[in-house]
């Protein structure tokens, strides 16, 4: 599908969806489309059974009757007659011998001519005439998922699900058009708008196949639910790709973890082999038990006078309206299960990057929260104090600074924002 978005250098090859020729729709009503053509669907707790004029369908029958009502059926009952013949038929490519969907051309022969039409006709349409299309819509987008989610579950498949998938992929991005005139409707009239109705896809188990030669980030496919983003994820270089995953599964990546005895201390730099810096953990614990609200231990700090090296100070939150919250990957290192310090190289390093960020204030430094010297090892009770304000820096804090070595190690120069954001 080649009008979705993929970074520059994909990991999986072209998303080639199979076309099952050839075009049946008829161009009336998509949601009285089965009926018309004699189609029965039958929804069961296992299964979604098709049937055709009362017996049981070919799988090449279902297929093409599948997909032109919930691919083509769908463009065309939102395009109208913006989708002409010669456009329908550039959606289509032979490759090997074989017959493709190809959407490239999506955005500049259909929607395009369809927008300009759309605002022509339907702007000056009455709120309550707009809003039956927007419903109407909305009820076909749904129709479809529902197909599309409960084949999924089918205890015996008989639709290659890259069908679905293509399916999917188009109601997303017919979702996202349909959002995009609402929300400008909106601003624009004051009328009701529909975006929160649009139904998501919610099938990352579209992405299975596919996705078998690639890599899958633990826990994406529990918080993306848009087929479209979780493609994009899987053309994106794994990251840390170099360590061991050989016992990393979909839920957990092994190699993020971490065992106390050896935990890997790290130095800004591998060749660095400066020392640990001075602990400063009973001032902290002085400022945990302080029995007024808002007690937090914070980091300030002065430079030498080559300004080559950071000294640690520990002060209150109180004295402090703004400072900066460090969240940090703990297999890189920059933690400490032993004792509450960093090596001078880090710490340096960390206050060189809190300088560079916005300050309100005309202070010359800004103080940052840092669990690996804010959350006391010992004792018991103050650790505990301190996890109890665990979330605390992160909402007060006037920035969060994240720290990745992986995201160090990414060269952003020529990248889109797009793919910089993902």
């Amino acid at each position: 599908m080649e009008h979705i978005h993929c970074p520059r250098n994909t990991k999986v090859s072209r998303l080639r969806i199979p076309f099952a020729g050839p075009h049946t729709f008829d161009g009336g009503d998509f949601l009285t489309y089965p009926e018309r053509n004699q189609w029965k669907i039958k929804y069961t707790v296992q299964e979604l059974d098709f049937t055709h004029r009362g017996v049981q369908p070919q799988a090449e029958q279902v297929f093409n009757f599948v997909q032109q009502w919930l691919y083509f059926g769908l463009l065309r009952e939102v395009v109208g007659d913006t989708l002409t013949l010669s456009a329908l038929e550039s959606l289509v490519e032979e490759h090997d011998g074989g017959l493709f969907l190809n959407s490239s051309s999506i955005e500049t022969a259909i929607i395009g001519p369809w927008s300009e039409k759309f605002i022509t006709e339907y702007w000056t349409k009455t709120d309550r005439e707009f809003l039956n299309w927007g419903e109407h819509i909305t009820e076909c987008l749904l129709e479809s998922r529902a197909v599309v989610l409960k084949a999924l579950t089918n205890k015996n498949p008989i639709i290659d699900p890259l069908i679905f998938m293509g399916i999917a992929l188009l109601a997303e991005y017919t979702t996202d058009t349909v959002r995009s005139i609402y929300i400008i409707r909106n601003r624009l009239r004051h009328d009701p708008s529909l975006a929160h109705k649009l139904p998501k896809t919610q099938n990352p188990q579209l992405l299975s196949s596919p996705v078998e030669q690639t890599w899958r980030l633990p826990g994406t496919a529990d918080c993306v639910h848009e087929v479209g983003v979780l493609w994009y994820y899987a053309n994106l270089e794994p990251p840390r790709d170099h360590r061991d995953h050989a016992l990393c599964s979909e839920e957990i990546c092994f190699a993020m973890q971490t065992q106390r005895d050896a935990y890997p201390l790290a130095h800004w730099e591998s060749i660095c082999t400066c020392a640990l810096m001075d602990e400063h953990t009973k001032l902290v614990n002085e400022i945990l038990k302080d029995p007024q609200d808002g007690s937090l231990p914070l980091i300030d700090y002065t430079w030498t006078k080559d300004c080559t090296i950071a000294r640690l100070h520990v002060v209150s939150k109180k004295s402090q309206p703004e400072f900066v919250a460090i969240s940090h990957v703990w297999s890189d290192g920059f933690g400490n299960p032993q004792v509450n310090a960093l090596h001078t190289c880090v710490f340096t390093e960390i206050c060189r990057i809190v300088e560079k960020l916005p300050k309100s204030t005309s202070s010359t430094t800004t103080p940052f929260w840092m669990d690996t010297i804010c959350v006391p090892l010992a004792p018991k009770e103050v650790k505990q104090m301190a996890l109890n304000k665990l979330r605390d820096p992160y909402t007060d804090a006037q920035h969060v600074l994240v720290i990745d070595n992986y995201l160090r190690g990414t060269q952003s120069y020529g990248l889109s924002d797009l793919e910089i954001f993902a």
